[in-house]
């Protein structure tokens, strides 16, 4: 007789299966494409620039439109919903550019990311504030004078006032020096140790391989890789094909 162990397997939270997408007609960015997502996990996408790394979270989020396979969320089928339904239910997504408002304060960025529902500013902000108690200092300073790491965190800060049950992320350490990008990837392990799911795309293969839990490597829109991040990090045909060129990237701040 098999023993029962008391462990329970993590759910799936998202899995998005065979995805085929593009942004012109009769020209696909992916295809067949496909990523599990389970409760607690912080999942990495990496790969060649062009790879379809950034179209996977716009299909995931509705800011593309799939063209054939599937999406499901907390077991519901979400390929066709509207990105302010998604948001709603629990998904957020931080955008590589443009993810605060520079003119506006930390405090008022915060303010906007609970913008389908007020109720939700006052409790989210003191959860914001408890996991980046940098922010509480900041709080009254413009966007537009915080350093790059500060302002990942507001974004991702903002991203957190729905209350959501994953994040999406689109290289959250692009344009970063070193010691900004420590500084967006420990906000990143801080949240999702809070008990948010993520899902990041980075430019960073090292660091990203280093952090996850699982990635996936994605090359001309198709899965070419997927395994633990230590696994990968000592995949021979991985540290051949990929590392050499997306181990190390050029940061500014």
């Amino acid at each position: 007789m098999s023993q029962t162990t008391s462990k329970t397997m993590p759910k799936t939270i998202l899995s998005a299966e065979n995805i085929t997408a593009g942004y012109v007609p009769d020209l696909n960015i992916l295809s067949e494409c496909g990523i599990e997502l389970k409760q607690g996990e912080l999942i990495g996408i990496i790969g060649p620039n062009g790879a379809g790394k950034s179209t996977l979270l716009k299909v995931i989020f509705r800011l593309l439109a799939i063209r054939e396979g599937n999406i499901q969320f907390a077991e519901k089928d979400i390929a066709k919903l509207e990105t302010h339904t998604l948001v709603s239910l629990g998904i957020a997504y931080i955008p590589q550019i443009e993810n605060v408002f520079p003119n506006l304060s930390v405090e008022d960025n915060l303010k906007m990311g609970a913008y389908l529902d007020s109720g939700l500013v006052k409790p989210q902000m003191k959860k914001v504030f408890e996991l980046f108690p940098k922010l509480i200092e900041l709080r009254q300073t413009r966007a537009s004078q915080l350093s790059g790491g500060e302002a990942q965190m507001v974004a991702i800060g903002r991203a957190l006032m729905m209350n959501p049950k994953i994040i999406l992320l689109d290289e959250p350490s692009a344009g970063l020096s070193p010691a900004n990008q420590k500084i967006a990837f420990d906000s990143i392990k801080e949240v999702v140790a809070s008990g948010v799911s993520a899902i990041m795309v980075e430019q960073n293969a090292r660091t990203c391989l280093e952090i996850c839990d699982r990635v996936y490597v994605l090359e001309n829109g198709r899965n070419a890789f997927t395994d633990t991040g230590e696994n990968l990090a000592n995949n021979p045909k991985v540290i051949e094909l990929y590392l050499g060129s997306l181990g190390a990237t050029d940061s500014k701040d």
